[in-house]
């Protein structure tokens, strides 16, 4: 007969002390500080998308700006040929309303201002449109300065309203403004 000798499993690993431990928490951690750095990446772009936006309005601004100036300018040199035509409410020149009224250009369209307007004469490359302007005639006075000779007509001032509209890079950006013009 045989006779089978029971082996004893080997002796169990002794157990693990607190320092020698592994709990992995190397893996969430990493993971937090990736979500962390993620959302502070994702922030930074979105200043950085938000900045170029305000740049590219300021720039905008400051070329409709840049056109209306001119269309203002070559407004007042028109005014200072000698004879002025008729301001009659065509080709840009009108009498200006009452005071109580609203100006003529009021409610006025991007293509009402192209037709009732004078385009601007030069050429600006990188505005969308080019500008255009009207003159208005305000008011006649008669001069006030110096002695006249008996007989001799008193020189009469009249004053003129010009309003520019301008577009800069884009037709979004509009600018409006006016100068007041006297002519002697």
């Amino acid at each position: 007969m045989m006779h089978i000798q029971a082996r004893p499993f080997p002796p169990a690993a002794p157990p693990a002390t607190a320092g020698c431990r592994q709990r992995g928490l190397v893996l969430p951690l990493a993971l937090i500080l990736l979500v962390v750095l993620t959302l502070a990446g994702v922030g930074a772009a979105r200043v950085n998308i938000l900045q170029e936006r305000m740049v590219a309005a300021t720039y905008n601004r400051q070329l409709a700006f840049q056109a209306a100036e001119a269309a203002l300018r070559e407004g007042e040199r028109f005014l200072q040929q000698a004879l002025l035509p008729a301001f009659n409410g065509s080709g840009g020149l009108y009498q200006a309303p009452l005071p109580s009224a609203a100006p003529v250009w009021d409610g006025w369209s991007a293509g009402n201002w192209s037709s009732n307007g004078i385009t601007y004469g030069g050429s600006l490359s990188e505005v969308a449109a080019q500008p255009v302007y009207i003159i208005e005639e305000l008011a006649r006075t008669p001069g006030g300065g110096g002695s006249l000779g008996s007989g001799q007509p008193q020189p009469e001032t009249v004053y003129y309203r010009i309003t520019a509209r301008a577009v800069g890079g884009t037709s979004n950006t509009v600018v409006l403004l006016q100068s007041i013009y006297r002519r002697e």
